[in-house]
């Protein structure tokens, strides 16, 4: 079975939905249509966002810059909706348990990492694996489709020691929220 893709945060759907969810708001501020809104939301920074929406004969000050960045919070939810209804929709769930060691591709698909599950995000069938050792750990996120491989026996790194607070959901989504 091949999958649709994954979506992703700037996918034309989730513009779509985001600007269509807060177009009273723009055009209240300065007549900025829904498409002005996904054509600007191409763009990932709000300040490119902002200039794209000037270079459209749209009048932006700070108060249209200062709608932008408060629509993170909106993007996040609708991301979090669009991959919940994929993973539904594709009946995808993550291939190993808290505590195995994995191989996985890192976002963007430029490294293979070794790592050891430490939280199931199961509605988004995603990961957050803890690689390196014990001197210097770090946390990365691992979607279901990006693992090559559970890793048993020798090809297992070291099991790394639990820590009680960043092994929680609620400390790594304060990570990412502040990634």
């Amino acid at each position: 079975m091949i999958l649709s893709p994954r979506p992703t945060k700037r996918d034309k759907a989730i513009a779509q939905s985001v600007a269509t969810s807060v177009s009273k708001d723009f055009m209240a501020l300065g007549g900025i249509s829904v498409p002005a809104l996904v054509r600007a939301f191409e763009y990932a920074d709000e300040y490119d966002q902002a200039c794209c929406l000037a270079k459209l004969g749209f009048d932006v000050d700070m108060s249209v810059v200062e709608a932008l960045v408060n629509l993170r919070p909106l993007w996040i939810e609708h991301h979090t909706n669009a991959v919940v209804a994929w993973v539904m929709e594709n009946g995808v769930r993550f291939p190993a348990k808290v505590g195995q060691n994995i191989r996985f591709m890192t976002p963007g698909h430029k490294l293979n990492c070794n790592g050891c599950v430490d939280s199931i995000v199961f509605g988004e069938a995603r990961a957050i694996v803890a690689v390196g050792d014990e001197k210097k750990m770090d946390y990365l996120s691992a979607a279901a489709e990006d693992v090559i491989q559970i890793l048993t026996g020798l090809d297992a790194p070291m099991p790394i020691k639990a820590d009680p607070v960043r092994n929680t959901v609620g400390f790594q989504l304060l990570i990412a929220a502040n990634a």
